[in-house]
């Protein structure tokens, strides 16, 4: 499948810090192209162990970063933000987290954090939503909350897990930094690709992310290919029906033009392409839920 940043920006995020920067950067890019990039206030430690493709940040006490105000980043209405995140601690009496807005006791602000236990909430107009299952230490974990519009739904690693009936009032707040790496307090945690959408993400979608990072699977499309006299071909390509974008690529078994590719559950067509040939489209394809 596409790589973990390619599949995030396929779904059309708000704001996604990747927290790839090289060792001795100076600012949090954000690659959404929406111009949300965050300035360090301390000292970040860039350039740990990843595994979206790219290395990771580690925020200890020392530094977070953060963005200025965006009326956009108040996340009225629908929205989903995900992270990975890797706890080297879980300090006791304290919540530290990684993404902090306002002040989340009342509407004007959220946050998310872990408590003592590794288990992770959405905090929001003093409404702790909490994930089911703990985070483990030393051991990345796929964080993510959808809120519909009368409920947060929690997702780890792709499959769903608690759901938080709640509705909540509008965010008015025009002056609040959004905060990377920390919540209310600071802990010593190692994250990576934070990213909001201003919508809620269907759990296809959240499947689809954790399947880029490698802690879920998803179902497969599969087939066999073979150019006359000419073995396999030298490349499959599977795009969604409905939309035309690219999802997955895969390359025949050069002998028995065997190929898959994991996929989430939708509707796609596939071509085919090999050496002094005109590509071969067939579809729709439709993959169901595993």
């Amino acid at each position: 499948m596409l790589p973990f940043i390619d599949v995030v920006r396929s779904l059309n995020p708000l704001a996604h810090w990747s927290l790839g920067e090289p060792v001795g950067a100076t600012v949090i890019s954000d690659l959404s192209g929406n111009g949300f990039g965050a300035s360090i206030s301390g000292t970040v430690t860039f350039g740990q162990t990843g595994i979206s493709g790219h290395t990771a940040t580690r925020f200890t006490s020392s530094g977070y970063g953060f963005v200025g105000h965006q009326n956009a980043l108040q996340l009225n209405g629908a929205h989903t933000i995900i992270g990975l995140c890797k706890p080297l601690t879980f300090p006791a009496g304290s919540y530290p987290g990684g993404l902090k807005k306002g002040d989340a006791t009342t509407q004007h602000g959220y946050l998310i954090f872990l408590d003592p236990g590794g288990n992770a909430y959405l905090k929001r107009n003093n409404v702790s939503c909490p994930l089911y299952g703990a985070c483990s230490l030393n051991a990345f974990s796929l964080l993510g909350f959808s809120y519909t519009g009368s409920a947060v739904l929690s997702y780890k690693n792709g499959a769903i897990g608690t759901t938080t009936s709640v509705t909540f009032p509008s965010n008015t707040n025009t002056s609040s930094q959004l905060w990377l790496g920390r919540a209310d307090f600071a802990g010593d945690q190692v994250w990576s690709d934070i990213a909001i959408f201003n919508r809620a993400l269907s759990a296809a979608e959240h499947r689809y992310i954790a399947a880029a990072a490698g802690l879920a699977m998803l179902p497969s499309l599969s087939g066999t290919v073979i150019v006359s006299g000419n073995g396999g071909a030298d490349q499959v390509v599977i795009r969604d029906w409905s939309t035309r974008k690219l999802v997955a690529t895969a390359t025949p078994d050069p002998t028995t033009g065997a190929w898959s590719a994991q996929v989430p559950s939708g509707d796609y067509d596939i071509s085919y392409f090999a050496p002094d040939c005109q590509p071969i489209c067939h579809g729709p394809y439709t993959v169901t839920p595993a």
